[in-house]
């Protein structure tokens, strides 16, 4: 295991180490927000967002994905894969069942692997096919898109049971 990072990464890094000390006050902040089965609130996101809006301000909240299998990021140019530790996926489905007094916030170590570079845009003809396409898409696949949301619950739990 290598060492702990303090600093921000360089570009391009093969892998880092972030150790992440979720706060009680990041734990209160996603329950006020009603964050249980809400993939944008859950308190571990708000935790890891807030180390890493410090070392990379562009930092959008689209980029970084929390579940209870992996944690992945797209920083400075390329996409990063951390797997799960177990006391943050066990907090995790606690979250989920809404048993928010059996949660402790204990620190964790992410070790995260670089997987590939961030695609290019779409020239402009290339979005106005993409949106064409999508405004002459069915109602029902759009609500399938709308209903991944909801169904996060079900792949967090499916996660940790593998």
């Amino acid at each position: 295991m290598g060492r702990i990072r303090t600093q921000a990464p360089r570009e391009g890094a093969k892998s880092f180490n972030v150790r992440v000390h979720p706060s009680k006050k990041a734990l209160i902040e996603a329950i006020k927000q009603g964050g249980a089965c809400h993939p944008d609130k859950c308190w571990h996101k708000v935790a890891l967002f807030a180390i890493f809006q410090k070392w990379y301000p562009a930092l959008q909240s689209n980029w970084l994905k929390v579940d209870a299998g992996h944690v992945s990021l797209r920083y400075k140019g390329w996409w990063y894969l951390a797997d799960q530790a177990r006391t943050a996926k066990e907090s995790l489905l606690l979250f989920d069942k809404e048993k928010y007094d059996l949660i402790f916030p204990l620190p964790y170590t992410l070790n995260f692997r670089r997987q590939r570079m961030v695609g290019k845009k779409p020239n402009t003809e290339a979005r106005v096919r993409l949106n064409i396409i999508r405004d002459n898409e069915p109602p029902e696949a759009r609500r399938a898109r709308a209903d991944y949301k909801k169904d996060m619950h079900l792949r967090v739990v499916g996660y940790a049971m593998i």
